[in-house]
């Protein structure tokens, strides 16, 4: 039977060799070790037994995924066995008010595991309560969202030209008909204000496309008017092809790609995985909700998928996640923010003190120059190209429906009752005069 590790360690000539040839030891006699160990796809993964059983603890006797992989790795070159344990909790581990840990980094610490895989991001607190392995693995955080329906805009229309160009189109109308009623002469009978509302109304009938008859007198007149047609076609032109892409592309809103524009969306809330490095350094915003169960599960991707909610969880989780949400739905519905903050090493964590891990050190160094990390890692991502990278945009193959243009039709009823009211009060004014 084989011994465990804290009676193998009670042997003075054991933890003698430990310390001299840790790149080179081997357990003579082999050792039983507790490793903890919580399902966090892509790097471990609980696979159901062999058996078919479905005891709560059984589903532990196996593992896969990278740090599965990690483990077996050092159990064949250090000659020890390990039986998988998990927390209670279910947690990754942070420290209470009373000092003592929870999760993972609380069985490690209370020497009810000797090791634990994670992987866990270093911090200073737990820094004083475990030994960290070096690290193997080097991830961002970023923020996932949900993709908007991709739609025509009603109101795209009023978006083809920027504010600052509406502003110098109408500084430029009024700079045209300033200099036309400057250099225009004056028609006999006509009043000066009849003749500036006349032009104006010139205007804006070679604005928007309409035939006009202009009588003007000198080339000064003419070279001024002709400058307005120029600059109207060319205003025109462009806004009718600018309109016309904006109909044939549907967009996706993307509007969350910063912790900047998560802060000033007081309707979004924030779902962090509860006793992470990324919980304990949201824990000062009132907005983070702190998920205790599997970021897969069905109900919080409904939320993000609703747009009630946003994940914020590390860079590879996140493509994960996307991939997952794909395979199962071949749509991709959620987008990566492109900011990326909190970055962290990835670790083992060991008891304090313990002669262990320098052994698991130079082993995992090893394996970490190798790059076998990062390979265990791709083959274990699911990665469509579809998510990698999708366009915020897709051509319409649907036809225009009033759904799509009724921002359109509120402009032309509203045109056509102000014309109606004019109308109306013309009627009522002919007929007292």
């Amino acid at each position: 039977m084989v011994p465990p590790l804290r009676e193998v360690l009670q042997d003075p000539g054991t933890r003698n060799a430990m310390a001299l040839n840790p790149n080179t030891f081997r357990f003579r006699d082999g050792a039983s070790l507790v490793v903890a160990a919580e399902e966090w796809p892509p790097h471990v993964f609980f696979r159901p037994p062999a058996d078919g059983t479905t005891d709560e603890n059984s589903r532990l006797q196996t593992i896969s995924g990278p740090m599965a992989n990690m483990i077996n790795i050092l159990a064949e070159k250090l000659n020890f066995t390990y039986k998988l344990v998990q927390p209670e909790d279910g947690a990754w581990g942070s420290r209470l008010p009373n000092g003592s840990w929870t999760g993972m980094v609380g069985m490690v610490n209370r020497k009810e595991a000797d090791l634990a895989l994670g992987p866990f991001g270093r911090t200073e607190n737990r820094a004083q309560a475990v030994d960290f392995t070096p690290s193997f693995f080097f991830d961002y955080r970023c923020i996932l969202a949900s993709k908007g329906t991709a739609e025509v805009d009603p109101w795209c229309f009023l978006y083809v030209l920027a504010p600052p160009l509406w502003i110098g189109l109408l500084g430029a109308g009024l700079a045209v008909w300033t200099a036309a009623m400057l250099l225009t002469a004056k028609p006999r009978g006509v009043c000066l204000g009849w003749r500036g509302v006349r032009t104006l109304f010139s205007q804006m009938q070679v604005i928007t496309n309409q035939d006009v008859t202009w009588t003007t007198v000198g080339w000064s007149e003419r070279a001024v008017l002709g400058g307005w047609v120029v600059v109207a076609a060319v205003v025109g032109w462009a806004y009718a092809g600018h309109l016309t892409s904006l109909l044939a592309v549907r967009r996706a809103p993307t509007p969350v790609q910063s912790l900047q524009d998560l802060l000033q969306r007081p309707d979004l809330g924030v779902s962090v995985k509860t006793d992470t490095v990324l919980a304990e350094a949201m824990a000062v915003s009132h907005k983070s909700r702190f998920w205790p169960g599997s970021l897969f599960d069905a109900d919080l991707m409904h939320q993000v998928k609703r747009g009630e909610q946003v994940v914020v969880t590390t860079s590879l989780l996140a493509d994960t996640l996307m991939a997952h949400d794909f395979i199962t739905t071949t749509t991709c519905h959620f987008y990566k923010s492109r900011q990326n903050f909190i970055a962290t090493n990835h670790c083992m964590i060991g008891q304090k003190g313990s002669p262990l891990t320098p052994l698991i050190t130079s082993r995992v160094t090893g394996i970490v120059e190798a790059g076998l990390y990062k390979y265990w890692l791709a083959a274990h991502v699911p990665r469509p190209r579809e998510c990698h990278r999708p366009p915020s945009s897709a051509t319409a193959m649907t036809s225009l429906s009033l759904h799509n243009l009724w921002g359109m039709a509120v402009v032309l009823v509203g045109g056509l009752g102000l014309a109606t009211a004019v109308f109306c009060i013309e009627l009522v004014v002919g007929r007292r005069e």
